[in-house]
């Protein structure tokens, strides 16, 4: 993980947050399977979701929570 602070002006500061792409997959990953253990969609039994259905339906937020959670 890469961390840059940038000097706009006097009083602004900019922070560059690099982080790998395998460290983003595997916190991913991880967030996804945790939906599918706990989701409830109609045709399927909790825990036995499938991971494309999973990511079709809760993929945007999964994604806006491991961005925040990195």
């Amino acid at each position: 993980m890469d961390i840059e602070v940038v000097s706009e002006n006097a009083y602004a500061r900019k922070v560059n947050v690099t982080v790998p792409a395998t460290h983003v997959r595997e916190a991913f990953d991880r967030a996804i399977s945790n939906v599918m253990q706990k989701a409830k969609i109609p045709g399927f039994r909790q825990g036995k979701v499938p991971r494309h259905v999973a990511e079709q339906r809760f993929g945007p937020s999964t994604v806006a929570d491991v961005a925040g959670n990195l």
